[in-house]
């Protein structure tokens, strides 16, 4: 991408979002395997306090997501695509 500095690459959509939003120089996640890491981003909490860590387990609902936060304040959330969640 431009914004990151590639002398060649033009990307004038992606340098605009980078400049008007967020663009993140480093990352991390939470734990080496996809179901884990989005349980992390959908509870905002690590593995260690959410329980999850490996693929295929279902989702603990004892665990409070952000969803539910925004939900219990007025808002509508919905989820789409690949979550490895195996919510009910």
């Amino acid at each position: 991408m431009g914004c990151a500095g590639h002398p060649v690459i033009q990307t004038p959509a992606l340098d605009r979002l980078a400049r008007e939003g967020v663009l993140f120089t480093k990352a991390y996640c939470a734990f080496p395997l996809c179901a884990p890491t989005r349980q992390s981003i959908y509870t905002g909490r690590y593995p260690r306090e959410h329980g999850q860590y490996k693929n295929l387990l279902k989702f603990n609902e004892k665990n409070k997501t952000r969803a539910e936060h925004f939900k219990r304040h007025g808002h509508y959330t919905g989820v789409i695509g690949k979550t490895h969640t195996y919510c009910t």
